[in-house]
């Protein structure tokens, strides 16, 4: 039997994408308090180019769900590209306001069999998410 083999070339490119987080929502199904169960919920959020300045016409949204009282989460989002193109990503994190990495589990228009990973960094005062994407697409 013939060994099958990945016949397609990949080609790489990384993307840095800022997140203003202007639409986000907190829900608190347990006990008063950050505990396990708590949600967040945002997005639409519009995403801006590496430098913050011009708004690239992509979108995120996505939920966190926190694990613990301090906030360690698992995540699903989605980034809508200006073309229509997405990528959607899982996660999991320590704490609400620390660096993490995401893992593609699928996309669609020219990210369709896309596979990578982003770093997210967020600002101080979690308003800025600085996404620093690797992708490698058929």
């Amino acid at each position: 039997m013939e060994e099958w083999r990945r016949s397609e070339q990949l080609s790489s490119e990384t993307i840095v994408l800022v997140e203003h987080s202007d639409h986000a929502t907190d829900v608190d199904p347990g006990a008063d308090g950050p505990s396990a169960g708590d949600i967040r919920v945002w997005g639409p959020n519009p995403l801006y180019d590496a430098d913050n300045v011009s708004d690239t016409g992509g979108q995120t949204q996505g939920t966190c769900i926190a694990v613990n009282a301090e906030w360690d989460w698992i995540l699903a989002e989605t980034i809508v590209f200006s073309d229509g193109s997405t990528l959607e990503f899982q996660g999991f994190g320590v704490g609400a306001a620390k660096e993490s990495l995401r893992t593609f589990v699928g996309g669609s228009g020219r990210y369709l069999g896309a596979t990578g990973t982003a770093v997210v960094e967020p600002g101080q005062d979690l308003k800025l998410w600085k996404r620093t994407i690797s992708v490698a697409v058929p």
